[in-house]
């Protein structure tokens, strides 16, 4: 009889034990043992991991993402916000409060073909012309502009054959007439990489790229933000953009619009800070190379420090290769600059020196 409490106290504390060991392994504090509760995802470029259930966000080392004071960091979710493959418009809300701010940072523009502009944003024949068409010859390569995602990619009215791409700062560039599409949804792709081929698919007379620039489905005229002539690239690394150069009755196809790029907020903005894309151009952008891409090195990088400029911060799919052709310099002098070979690991997120 004495035996009998003892063991049914013997028996309540193994499944006390047990309870505990079971629920400890269903809420393991150690988040690199819960992989399957975190989503990957893309915010403002960065390779992150959100947990499913908090909403935290987390580096692909598992560390949290905070400020320098330590409070969390709230980022917008471009890549993953209003995303279908199957519509060319997925936002419910198309309003937007201007002027707008749009950044680019590291990003590296290539134009998407190098023909001539033969129409413009602005009003045609009656009816708005919401981008800007360059000539092509049927086959020829199309060009993503910058680094993205493919969100849509099909046939599509008068467009023809279509490619939407989704970029880090809330951009959407849209390709359109294409004979032939050669990447999917859902892909990543990077400036210069080729993404179609030209054609005459759609509402089209004769063969050209028509080559969109939208935020949130509110198309902006591509001439404020890129330089199609001269000298290809990106007008300014920070832009505001008002509404008159998202209205096309503003414009006329058949002439280039005076640009004056606004860099700083219109209560700061001095007759000064006021530039043309040609003279921006000098101080900025590069030249094309032989094979279509825009190189820009450290020096040539508009609104960016040169202590900015000095280290790339590897970002899911670099390689050695796709760095030194960024910022202009070459492979074996990367290896060089940081003590590693060309088969190195290249860890995301980690410091890469590039002069």
């Amino acid at each position: 009889m004495k035996l009998t409490p003892l063991l049914f106290l013997f028996v309540l504390v193994q499944s006390y034990c047990f309870s505990q060991t079971e629920q400890s392994g269903l809420k393991d504090p150690n988040p690199a043992n819960r992989t399957d509760e975190y989503e990957m995802i893309i915010l403002d470029g960065d390779t992150l991991l959100r947990n499913n259930v908090t909403n935290e966000l987390y580096n692909k080392g598992f560390r949290k993402v905070r400020d320098e004071y330590g409070n969390k960091v709230f980022r917008t979710d471009w890549m993953n916000t209003d995303w279908n493959t199957n519509e060319f418009n997925p936002y419910e809300s198309t309003d937007v409060e201007w002027p707008l701010l749009i950044n680019f940072s590291n990003d590296q523009f290539t134009v998407p073909v190098e023909g001539v502009v033969t129409s413009r944003y602005g009003w045609r024949k009656g009816r708005a012309h919401r981008g800007i068409d360059l000539d092509l010859v049927t086959g020829d390569n199309v060009r993503v502009a910058m680094d993205g995602k493919v969100r849509f990619a099909q046939y599509y009215g008068g467009y023809g054959n279509c490619i939407v791409v989704r970029h880090n700062n809330g951009l959407e560039t849209v390709y359109a007439h294409l004979s032939k599409i050669i990447v999917q949804p859902n892909t990543y792709v990077y400036s210069g990489q080729v993404i179609g081929k030209g054609g005459n698919t759609g509402r089209s007379y004769g063969s050209h790229l028509h080559f969109e620039v939208r935020y949130k489905n509110n198309a902006i005229n591509p001439e404020y933000i890129f330089t199609f002539e001269d000298q290809y690239g990106i007008n300014a690394h920070q832009l505001y953009v008002d509404e008159r150069w998202a209205d096309p009755r503003k414009h006329r196809s058949y002439k280039k619009s005076i640009i004056s790029v606004r860099s700083e907020p219109m209560f700061a903005q001095q007759p000064s800070t006021m530039a043309k894309p040609t003279q921006q151009a000098s101080q900025s952008l590069s030249k094309p190379s032989n094979d279509g891409l825009t190189k820009q090195t450290p020096a040539q990088s508009s609104g960016l420090s040169k202590a900015k400029t000095s280290t790339h911060i590897i970002q899911s799919g670099d390689t050695l290769a796709k760095i030194a052709s960024r910022y202009g310099t070459t492979v074996n002098t990367l290896c060089e600059l940081n003590g590693i070979s060309k088969s190195s690991i290249l860890r995301v997120g980690a410091e890469l020196r590039v002069n």
